[in-house]
């Protein structure tokens, strides 16, 4: 049975022991924290023992954090988080540490790539509430930042684009590319050359040592 966010609300006993597993691993790591809680006495809402596949479920679900995600959507949940943003995401960068692919959300393509100019944090994202619609936007999460980034979704990703244009090549470079290939094929002959000749010099002292 997962472990569900609503705990902190119907299960008041678990609560700590939820929060205290997100401390541990910010601390120390993910398998000591399932050990020292389950130790603890932390618990399925039916009383069960916690599997390793239900706590790292656990461990990475933003509903704890104040967040609701469903089908790749990710909006403000009404409800008061159980921990803070900042915890969530010392966890998930501990969790993902070393791992060689992570998957892109499509909504939010730019979220944990673009950092605050403020103070160099990785900008989260989701639908922020307004007062009639929900908007999407990216911000920066640290607290006590100076300078945190809030900008909609769309004006960061037209920024980046406009980005990226700027580094394509440009018309006087594409025509100078037969120059500047000729060139290195010249200088990467001349390197085979040589090597070539100091290779059968090498044969002739062995041929010769082995007459003698």
């Amino acid at each position: 049975m997962r472990v569900s966010g609503a705990a902190r609300f119907t299960d008041p006993e678990r609560a700590p022991l939820i929060r205290k597993a997100f401390e541990l691993i910010a601390e120390s790591d993910h398998k000591s924290s399932f050990r020292l809680t389950t130790a603890m006495g932390l618990t399925t809402r039916s009383g069960r023992p916690v599997p390793k596949q239900t706590f790292s479920r656990m461990i990475r679900n933003e509903f704890y954090a104040g967040w609701i995600t469903n089908n790749g959507s990710r909006i403000k949940g009404t409800h008061d988080p159980l921990i803070s943003e900042e915890l969530f995401a010392r966890v998930q960068a501990k969790l993902n540490r070393g791992t060689p692919h992570k998957q892109v959300n499509a909504d939010f393509p730019l979220r944990g790539f673009v950092r605050c100019a403020g103070c160099g944090t990785k900008l989260t994202a989701g639908m922020a509430k307004g007062r009639t619609e929900r908007y999407a936007r990216y911000w920066c999460w640290q607290k006590g930042c100076a300078h945190p980034i809030g900008i909609s979704r769309d004006e960061l990703e037209a920024q980046f684009k406009g980005l990226l244009s700027l580094m394509g090549p440009t018309a006087e470079f594409l025509a100078q590319m037969p120059l500047i290939a000729a060139r290195e094929w010249e200088g990467r002959k001349g390197r085979i050359a040589k090597e070539s000749e100091v290779l059968s010099r090498h044969e002739f002292s062995m041929h010769s040592a082995a007459a003698r």
